[in-house]
């Protein structure tokens, strides 16, 4: 089950969030740490060099002590993975730098090896969930794979960007990761590549869409629930008429409205049902939605039957969240709203079910309130989500290559004089600007007075699902400019239902941006002086009108630790890239632990940097095994009677017997016979013995010579004689 108790910071903090955690270090047992999560990363450290050492000591044990070791290094397995599951959920690109390479695993014995991570390649579609806590002004997208074989596992990703995140959802996708139970881990954005790419590329990178995202009668079943210490605040009357009434600001008139009547909304509000869960409890959102469908069909209504299904309930402070919404999906779709009283809530958490992502400014996750999918207000869709979902297109949109003066009839129009919205290409990320005018007409009677008559300026990529984010309200006279791509856009003022914009495409100018760099292979092992081969892959993220950049490349090695980068500088180009090797030397000696290196790439001009991390995990090989036992000998040895010769007759009291005998390995000894009865052994070559006669009867006896070896093999020889 998901955990959404943690959200990231707002939209346009969080690079500088990361930004700043990537620059602190702090060194612990082997190991440097990134980060706010410090606590998390001690913890994760510090059992994965407990588990390596006592991987050491049971692989130089005598074999038939290690059993009793096994359960010393599972009890570790089962505490360091408890960790890294922790230092997972909240820092994926942390816990990157903590995974142990396949090869620690191969090493471990069968039972642990399913304590420990492990990589896997697997087919799977990618979905997501969006948590929404309003009134703290974050959220949270979390992606989940339904793979193949039908299970649900978390995605966590340590690289990519969010728009190469949300470019992926409700595609298939083939992903190399590595798993911990049901965590996959991707260490590098390459690990995802799309099965099938239709209008967007592994990267990120989008070309325009004018396909509706949904389009036609929506079938909605809301679901209200009381907690057994919490009734819910709405009554069922009230709620309908809110999401299902025929006029006025209802969730049905909102979608008709802002998607030319495109999309609409009927359905029916069940309940109260009493859920045996407490405002108190663990946010068990999956539980209220199970139990509220058994009580739901108990009533007459199956929710299979309807395309959107959206439970609402009282507040449970432990969610963190007041509206929670699958983002696409197969249908039913599913959403959680915690905030009856707001129809806008609804539409919002509804509008991720129809695939539709956050409506944002530079600063705010929630920031603009000229969309549900903003601050939750029930107004019509701004202009780059018509245009987005297909609601908008042919005259309504006018692409705009050539600098001018134009005019944008207002969004809310139902039967529109010109173009609606005017499209601009941001060539150096390749996105758009959309450029739109609102009125307070409809439901957008709701829209604030900042929206009202003033030219809009949003942002988007151009396929859902997709933050659009509003960039500027432009009153008559307000000018807004984009230094990078040579653009500015006037607002000439209002007239009526049409705003006149002037906007000027002259040559883009130089703007510098800190690099990008990244390390691969995330991590190897070797044993303690060991050089082990990375490789580094800078690029220039400078606009496009920007020269040529010289590059400064540094490395921060642990102590102990030495590296050779291929070059300390280089020059790229803007948006260009490339790969330097890095190897990397361990000094003899060292303890067995998980070591972080770093790299870091400088703008030489400017001397803004990023930062690159991968592991180098010290493990010595583990011992030879033992010599394998030497075949069982079973050839036995030879043996021949020397003395006396067979059918002698013999005279003598005292008979003197001999015989040689020989063996691949050794003879451990030979024994004389008497018609079957021992009378000497002898071992050592020569074999002999006497035979006292004087109390054999005369006539005809049997000599016997048996020789055997050091395996126990024997062979022996026969004769006979006369004594006279």
């Amino acid at each position: 089950m998901m955990n959404l108790n943690f959200f990231a910071q707002p939209r346009g903090l969080r690079r500088l969030v990361i930004a700043a955690a990537l620059a602190t270090v702090a060194p612990l047992a082997g190991a440097t740490h990134v980060g706010e999560e410090l606590t998390l990363d001690q913890q994760a450290v510090a059992s994965s060099d407990q588990f390596l050492s006592a991987l050491r000591q049971f692989e130089s044990m005598p074999a038939a002590q290690r059993e009793a070791a096994i359960q010393r290094l599972t009890q570790l397995a089962e505490q360091r993975r408890a960790r890294m599951l922790a230092l997972i959920e909240r820092n994926p690109k942390l816990a990157a730098l903590r995974v142990l390479p396949a090869t620690v695993r191969n090493r471990l014995p069968v039972q642990v090896q399913a304590l420990v991570e492990r990589d896997v390649a697997l087919t799977g579609v990618v979905r997501a969930h969006v948590a929404d806590d309003f009134a703290r002004g974050r959220s949270q997208t979390l992606l989940h794979v339904l793979d193949d074989a039908g299970q649900r596992l978390e995605l966590r990703l340590a690289q990519a960007t969010e728009r190469e995140q949300l470019s992926w959802v409700g595609k298939r996708a083939v992903i190399n990761a590595v798993q911990f139970d049901r965590q996959l881990l991707v260490l590098e954005k390459r690990g995802v590549q799309l099965a099938a790419l239709g209008g967007t590329t592994v990267g990120g990178t989008a070309t325009p869409t004018t396909s509706a995202a949904v389009q036609g009668p929506q079938t909605a079943l809301v679901v209200m629930l009381n907690f057994n210490d919490q009734p819910i605040e709405c009554s069922q009357a009230d709620l309908q008429g809110r999401m299902f009434g025929g006029s006025g600001s209802t969730l049905d008139q909102g979608f008709r409205q802002g998607s030319n009547n495109l999309v609409s909304f009927s359905g029916q509000v069940i309940g109260p049902f009493t859920i045996n869960y407490s405002k108190g409890g663990s946010c068990d959102y999956n539980g209220w939605a199970t139990a509220a469908n058994a009580l739901a069909q108990a009533a007459g209504f199956n929710p299979q039957n309807y395309m959107r299904v959206s439970y609402t309930m009282p507040r449970n402070l432990n969610c963190g969240w007041l509206g929670l919404g699958a983002l696409g999906g197969t249908q039913p779709t599913p959403s959680w709203v915690q905030q009856c009283t707001s129809t806008g809530t609804f539409s919002h958490e509804i509008g991720h079910n129809l695939n539709f992502h956050h409506a944002a400014t530079p600063g705010s996750e929630y920031g603009d309130a000229s969309d549900p999918m903003g601050a939750a207000k029930l107004v019509q869709a701004n202009a780059p989500n018509r245009v987005m979902a297909g609601w908008l297109a042919g005259s309504q949109v006018q692409d705009v290559t050539v600098g001018g003066t134009y005019s944008i009839t207002v969004l809310e129009a139902t039967a529109p004089s010109g173009p609606q919205v005017l499209r601009l290409r941001k060539a150096d990320t390749n996105e758009y600007y959309y450029l739109s005018m609102r009125q307070p007409v409809g439901v957008d009677t709701n829209l604030w007075t900042t929206y009202q008559n003033n030219v809009s300026v949003h942002q988007s990529t151009g396929v859902m699902p997709a933050y659009t984010i509003l960039l500027s309200s432009l009153a008559g006279g307000q000018a807004w400019s984009d230094a990078a791509n040579g653009i500015t856009v006037t607002s000439l003022g209002v007239s009526g239902s049409t705003a006149t914009v002037s906007v000027a495409l002259g040559g883009s100018t130089c703007v510098r941006q800190a690099p990008s760099i990244a390390a691969s292979p995330a991590g190897q092992t070797a044993a303690s002086g060991s050089m082990l081969a990375y490789a580094l892959t800078l690029t220039n993220n400078n606009a496009a009108a920007c020269p040529s950049t010289s590059f400064n490349l540094a490395q921060a090695l642990p102590s102990g630790f030495s590296g050779a980068l291929a070059s300390s500088t280089g020059s790229l180009a803007s948006g260009a890239s490339i790969n330097v090797p890095w190897n990397v030397t361990s000094q003899t000696g060292m303890a067995d632990a998980s070591y972080t290196l770093n790299a870091t790439a400088a703008d030489a001009a400017t001397g803004s940097s990023a930062a690159a991390h991968a592991s180098y995990t010290v493990l010595a090989a583990p011992p030879p095994p033992p010599p394998p036992p030497p075949p069982a000998d079973t050839t036995p040895p030879v043996v021949a009677i020397t003395s006396p010769a067979a059918n002698a007759t013999l005279t003598s009291r005292v008979v003197s017997l001999a015989a040689q005998a020989g063996d691949n390995v050794a003879v451990a000894s030979v024994g004389f016979y008497i018609d079957g009865n021992l009378v000497a052994t002898s071992n050592a070559a020569p074999y002999s013995a006497n035979w006292n006669t004087r109390k054999a009867a005369r006539g005809t006896h049997s000599i016997t010579v048996r020789a055997t070896d050091t395996s126990g093999n024997a062979s022996s020889q026969t004769i006979s004689v006369t004594l006279n």
